[in-house]
């Protein structure tokens, strides 16, 4: 059987994608480093249509098994498991 490991070290800090800019800045001010210039995230385009579109593509039994293999992260990052609402 296939299972997520969210968390195989310990971690004095977790950071999240969506709040990766904000979270470098933290973590960059906390080491003293006040000179670095991060990139910024380009423009993208809605996440949800992009997410639906490619849910789309798997059929409900490919669906229901990343669901299942990665339900314990989407508890730990707090992200919903209902995915219906996203399928065509």
């Amino acid at each position: 059987m296939m299972t997520s490991t969210p968390v195989t070290t310990s971690a004095l800090l977790c950071c999240c994608h969506q709040t990766l800019a904000t979270d470098s800045r933290y973590v960059l001010s906390r080491l003293g480093i006040r000179d670095v210039q991060l990139p910024q995230p380009r423009a993208r385009h809605n996440s949800s249509e992009r997410v639906a579109e490619l849910f789309a593509q798997l059929t409900p039994g490919q669906l229901q098994r990343l669901i299942q293999v990665y339900r314990p992260d989407f508890a730990l990052f707090g992200y919903s498991a209902n995915v219906s609402s996203l399928q065509a």
